[in-house]
């Protein structure tokens, strides 16, 4: 017990320095989801408008009074939609973007923004450090005079390994993107 109570401080301190309160704020998010947004009464969908137009009111188009307004009444549009979808026996939308993709702009500005906010806020932060990381071995010393142009098509090869790229292809769009003295051919 002496080491116990010392490392279980000493984990809780870590995790509430990793996940201040701000941090977890964007887990409300996720409850616009159809499948969350079925089990929610009346009452939370008022406590899920408000705790949302009060967290993200620096991105809301409108007053946060209006924006209020306005997204209790599509909470409640967007819970019968997907109320009408389960009883029709259609699959719901399970992730963020298939969510978004079945999210009319025009119907549910403020759902759609933020169902866009939600897909694409970053799960972690391990893309973005191995984007670096490929960026640090795609632009070594050898490559330091590299345009901005062929930086991202390296890139994007770089990323998207599973893409087959035809060297046929790739010869005869450099032959044709300008005139040489030579025949270039294989």
């Amino acid at each position: 017990m002496s080491i116990y109570n010392p490392l279980l401080d000493h984990v809780m301190k870590d995790l509430r320095e990793r996940f201040p309160p701000e941090v977890l704020d964007v887990y409300s998010l996720p409850l616009l989801l159809p499948a969350n947004i079925l089990q929610k009464s009346d009452e939370n969908l008022e406590q899920i408008a408000q705790k949302l137009v009060k967290q993200f009111s620096e991105v809301l188009p409108t007053d946060p009074k209006t924006a209020l307004q306005s997204l209790r009444g599509e909470l409640i549009m967007w819970r019968e939609k997907w109320e009408n979808a389960e009883r029709a026996n259609l699959n719901l939308p399970t992730i963020s973007s298939e969510a978004l993709k079945a999210c009319d702009e025009d119907v549910y500005p403020f759902i759609h923004l933020f169902l866009k906010l939600l897909t694409t806020l970053p799960i972690s932060n391990a893309s973005a450090e191995r984007s670096f990381s490929a960026l640090r071995r795609l632009k070594d010393w050898l490559r330091s005079t590299m345009d901005e142009n062929r930086l991202n098509g390296l890139a994007l090869m770089l990323c998207h390994r599973d893409i087959e790229v035809s060297v046929n292809n790739v010869i005869d769009r450099f032959a044709k993107c300008r005139s040489r003295r030579m025949e270039f051919s294989l």
